[in-house]
């Protein structure tokens, strides 16, 4: 075999190869691109994690030989680095003794490497799943609402059903959520396009790498197993383990009754970032948000600060007054989202951001914070009111 990639082509396997290939592995060729030139001006590179794998189709600027090889990623990655100009290219063969040679031709010179022959009985690349029945779907939508679901899933090794993002086929939505704080993105046409809920993993290439734009192709392949969500954008075709287990019921942590609404402008996220140099990680992360009289207002009270402040521009809906407590991170992230439509019930119950655009941020309520102290200056600022009870909300 011999092929000969460009620096467009080769930029392009690192980029899109990278996202799903783990170089810090005890299997060697797990660390390794399988490179088959299919035919003379087209050939796949394919990388695998084995919970992840992805298939890169590239049409050839040069006729290669057909053949098969495997590359470890970090060889070719160092040859690239030699590269300075658009038209350095390198060279991929395999021997008579079936070592490989990797040959980059740059302004600099002719640079040649030769490295050991990956034996495929002691190697063997693990097998692609055969691609499933496809359909067609919003790609724009789909990742737009992953990647702000993704936010809440929790990171707790112990809790690894909550580590993905739950897609929901019935309701056509995605849910991702920690215990703590719940996001929900509706996407129209989920239900359409898989025939089975899945919870997907957050992985690199779903985040960063698939364009958010135009359509692809998605299905869900069933081997033995979990399912496997299969997408095929453009070149790529990205095969993803779900996670296995029964996710939990999110719909009875929604609320659906409130008894007041507040709306949230861009200054608020400014007031917010003011308290962040007062708020340290062994304080609980604790804010305290009071709607009244048309008006809204944040306090904080650490042994670093007791402070309010108005939020301009911010406005509450007339009747009962508003006062509850909750992370600083989860509000924060929920304003910069673009969550800013706050439905309240009551100071004990979880309270409802929303966008406007079919999403949900749902934050419970922090219990044991004290607040009395600030009683007087949401006084100063909001104005007199009725006396407030000691909040733990």
């Amino acid at each position: 075999m011999k092929i000969t990639f460009n620096q467009f082509e080769l930029q392009r396997i690192i980029t899109c190869c990278g996202a799903a290939i783990y170089t810090r592995t005890v299997a060697p060729v797990l660390g390794c691109l399988k490179i088959v030139a299919q035919t003379p001006l087209q050939a796949t590179v394919t990388a695998t994690d084995l919970e992840q794998t992805l298939v890169l189709t590239l049409d050839l600027s040069v006729h290669a030989e057909p053949g098969t090889c495997l590359v470890p990623f970090l060889d070719l990655k160092n040859q690239i680095k030699a590269f300075t100009k658009p038209y350095d290219t390198l060279t991929i063969a395999t021997l008579e003794d079936d070592t490989v040679e990797l040959t980059s031709e740059t302004s600099a010179g002719i640079i040649t490497v030769t490295l050991p022959r990956m034996d495929p009985d002691v190697y063997e690349f693990p097998e692609t799943l055969k691609c499933p029945e496809l359909r067609e779907a919003d790609a724009g939508a789909f990742l737009r609402a992953f990647r702000c679901a993704h936010v809440s899933a929790t990171k707790d090794e112990t809790r690894y059903v909550l580590k993905g993002v739950y897609a929901d086929v019935v309701n056509s939505v995605l849910i991702a959520t920690n215990g703590s704080s719940l996001i929900r993105m509706a996407v129209a046409d989920l239900g359409e396009a898989l025939d089975t809920g899945v919870i997907i993993p957050v992985t690199k290439v779903l985040l960063k790498l698939l364009p958010a734009k135009d359509r692809f192709q998605i299905g869900v392949a069933c081997p033995l197993g979990d399912p496997v969500l299969v997408i095929e954008s453009g070149d790529i075709l990205y095969f993803v383990k779900s996670i296995g287990g029964t996710y939990p019921n999110y719909v009875q942590v929604i609320p659906d009754r409130f008894v007041a609404t507040a709306e949230f402008p861009e200054s608020a996220i400014d007031v917010l970032k003011s308290f962040a140099p007062y708020l340290s990680k062994e304080d609980i992360l604790g804010v305290v948000l009071m709607g009244r009289r048309g008006k809204l207002a944040i306090g904080v009270k650490t042994d670093a600060c007791c402070s309010v402040l108005r939020i301009p521009d911010g406005s509450f809906s007339e009747g009962q007054e508003m006062v509850v407590t909750m992370d600083y991170t989860y509000l924060m992230s929920a304003l910069k989202a673009g969550f800013r439509t706050m439905r309240f019930s009551d100071r004990f119950s979880p309270t409802l951001f929303t966008n406007g655009d079919g999403g949900d941020y749902v934050i419970m309520p922090l219990r044991g914070t004290e607040v009395h102290d600030l009683k007087e200056k949401f006084d100063a600022v909001l104005g007199m009111s009725e006396e407030l009870e000691d909040v733990r909300g």
